[in-house]
């Protein structure tokens, strides 16, 4: 991923230069004034910098991703994924339950376990841009399952079960290169 590059613009910011095996003369400081070099005595030229970018490709990269999802990652690629809100302090037990099922199968979860009501607590996953907020208390421990709210929809999706929401979730995380179709297509001609 690294690169080598020369740069040009460096000695000249820095006023580099190294004395050449000629010792120059008239001649040769006409062709340092000619080609832009100015400020170099006789005898003397300007020399090229070569940097190692090790990670330059992956910067920018990085950077393209950043202005292309304005900050909105997609879910296989999004560092919080998934954010379990407990309704109430009897609901933390189950909450971290789902954060540790979820966290078991390789997704980033989190949950907010701290002091809040519920309406503060799913407004800070909203703008941390999670794409999974779920919202969990009585009922949805008692089947199992988690209330999901996605970014970027205003009403909740509704309650799904624990395990059919992870299925979901590892199909999402799948990439599409690495996605199987399901079934061949039959053969007709055309």
């Amino acid at each position: 991923c690294g690169t080598i590059q020369l740069d040009f613009q460096l000695p000249l910011r820095f006023n580099l230069r190294y004395q050449s095996e000629t010792k120059g003369g008239a001649e040769e400081a006409k062709e340092a004034e000619s080609s832009g070099e100015d400020g170099l005595p006789p005898g003397y030229a300007r020399p090229v910098i070569l940097h190692r970018a090790i990670l330059g490709s992956v910067e920018r990269m990085t950077g393209v991703l950043c202005e292309h999802f304005g900050g909105k990652w997609p879910f296989w690629l999004s560092p919080r994924q998934c954010m379990v809100v407990p309704v109430s302090e009897d609901a933390f037990e189950y909450a971290k339950y789902v954060r540790e099922t979820l966290h078991a199968r390789g997704f980033h979860v989190e949950a907010n376990l701290g002091d809040g009501t519920l309406n503060k607590k799913v407004r800070e996953a909203q703008v941390s841009q999670f794409n999974y907020i779920l919202v969990v208390g009585k009922d949805e421990e008692d089947q199992m399952a988690v209330n999901v709210r996605a970014r970027g929809q205003k009403r909740p999706i509704g309650t799904k079960g624990l395990k059919e929401f992870i299925e979901e979730l590892q199909e999402e995380n799948t990439p599409r290169a690495l996605k199987q179709a399901k079934d061949l297509e039959p053969f007709r001609r055309s």
